[in-house]
């Protein structure tokens, strides 16, 4: 019982803005992971990472490359679940905005993920 109040009282699932943002992150890592395995699942050929407009196709890159995107947002929230509870405790504003800062960059490597997907479905 003790156990389960200590994992209660944690600032990331007592505070109501900190729980909707947090449960936003693993949303988009929970879609992250489907649509990197259901996209990518069985590519083995060469990705277009970047297209500029102008020069055409700057950089190639293989799927694995591609998964970074997944393991990059992982790294993202487990930090973010690291310095919340000092930050929450010393400054919460700080909390705060890291959290909403983490949501963020999970968003645009969703965006990221999406467009390469898009961009190689020839």
């Amino acid at each position: 019982m003790t156990y389960f109040r200590k994992f209660t009282s944690f600032p990331l699932w007592r505070d109501k803005f900190l729980r909707g943002v947090n449960i936003f992150s693993l949303l988009v890592l929970a879609s992250l992971y489907v649509i990197t395995r259901v996209k990518l699942g069985n590519v083995g050929h060469l990705l277009i990472i970047h297209f500029d407009s102008f020069r055409g196709i700057d950089s190639l890159g293989t799927p694995l490359q591609a998964r970074g995107f997944l393991f990059l947002g992982i790294l993202f929230f487990v930090l973010q679940c690291a310095l919340t509870p000092p930050l929450y405790r010393r400054y919460r504003l700080g909390a705060y905005l890291e959290s909403f800062f983490t949501a963020v960059c999970l968003s645009l490597l969703l965006a990221g993920l999406l467009v390469i997907i898009t961009v190689n479905q020839l």
